[in-house]
């Protein structure tokens, strides 16, 4: 019995190398070296008539909201389109922030009555007039993000539609105002 019990050891062990042995033969490596890994680039210009882009766009000689009163362009037909172009290396997914950041006129910019009665629309086209409009103060204190796609060397048309509520104050009445308002790009 005990010639038995050793053999199986034996045995056993013998397995045990042959088995590690046969690994090693199967074994092997290889070293990949200088992979090149590019960053791409990301960057956004922006157009007042779709032709001429650069990093900022003058609109003051654009048509703008004018007349405003009293429930003003409560459905969005009259708009300021903003163009943007993807001057980055690839496709872009970006969440636009839209803020303002001065008026010309300080009657309107400390107006508490206008940043509670003004509404202010950023977006693509076929966007529903009365979703999402913030009010104009909303758009003073912080920014308000709007998604967009846009193909690498493409242009892409966005929106900004301004409407009043019933409440506009009457104080403003015949007085007329410039805003600058930041976009900012951040990729998704």
């Amino acid at each position: 019995m005990k010639k038995i019990i050793v053999s199986t050891i034996a045995l056993v062990v013998v397995l045990a190398a042959l088995g590690s042995g046969a690994y090693a033969l199967w074994t092997t490596t290889a070293t990949a070296q200088n992979i090149r890994i590019d960053a791409g680039t990301i960057g956004l210009l922006v157009s007042t008539d779709g032709t001429s882009y650069g990093s900022t766009a003058n609109f003051s000689a654009i048509t703008t909201f004018s007349n405003i009163m009293p429930n003003y362009n409560t459905t969005c037909t009259s708009y300021i389109p903003v163009y943007l172009r993807n001057s980055s290396s690839a496709d872009i997914t970006l969440a636009i922030d839209a803020q303002l950041t001065s008026m010309s006129n300080t009657t309107w910019w400390n107006s508490t009555e206008m940043a509670n009665t003004t509404y202010v629309k950023f977006g693509e086209s076929g966007w529903a007039p009365s979703s999402a409009n913030e009010k104009i103060g909303t758009w003073i204190a912080v920014s308000t993000p709007t998604n967009v796609t846009i193909a690498k060397g493409a242009d892409k048309t966005m929106y900004m539609c301004l409407n009043t509520d019933a409440s506009f104050p009457q104080a403003l009445a015949g007085t007329s105002t410039y805003s600058t308002w930041l976009l900012t790009g951040t990729q998704m």
